[in-house]
């Protein structure tokens, strides 16, 4: 296949499921069609602008009159309330935590947290999280590989798709716990 179509793939995949970007970046690299250099830029790269879409969602919502009033204009007017330690636990942890970054990404725009500030932590928090995830399911996969008899491409997306998998159940797993 052709690098610069699977390159643009990733990049469109990651604004979907992070996860599966992820896994695809991870299996196409070790499938040798892309340099594992390029395909966790790309999967970085698309990871990162959607973070910053949704910082300018909420920037740009305040041109929006009906938005403005029932959005911008309840915030508190209190901005010492997110400094720069604030504002790099926030961002790291809404990274983490799925369910998160759309409303919090979305909120510090709304907020005018300086561009430069939000762009740079985020693309440390996307760096430091896609890198955990590529050097994990590389090691895990590669175990896995070495285990079972199944391709070492399809072993390395393993571990990221449990994640992915047991993302969306936890909820309905939880649930079904509370009732027993």
């Amino acid at each position: 296949m052709n690098p610069p179509y699977l390159i643009l793939g990733l990049v469109l995949i990651s604004f979907l499921f992070e996860d599966l970007a992820v896994a695809a970046g991870v299996a196409i690299s070790t499938a040798g069609s892309l340099l594992w250099s390029e395909s966790f830029l790309a999967v970085w790269f698309g990871i990162a602008l959607g973070d910053l879409l949704l910082y300018a969602a909420g920037y740009y919502s305040r041109k929006i009159p009906f938005l403005k009033r029932r959005f911008v204009d309840n915030l508190p007017k209190d901005s010492s309330q997110l400094n720069k330690y604030k504002l790099a636990g926030t961002i790291f942890i809404a990274r983490m935590t799925p369910g998160l970054r759309l409303v919090s990404y979305v909120y510090l725009g709304l907020k005018h947290v300086n561009l430069w500030t939000f762009s740079f932590l985020v693309m440390l928090a996307v760096l430091v999280w896609t890198g955990s995830l590529y050097l994990g399911s590389i090691y895990l996969g590669s175990a896995i590989a070495d285990v079972l008899p199944i391709p070492k491409s399809i072993a390395v997306t393993l571990p990221l798709l449990i994640l992915a998998l047991t993302t969306f159940a936890y909820p309905w797993i939880k649930s079904k716990w509370r009732e027993l």
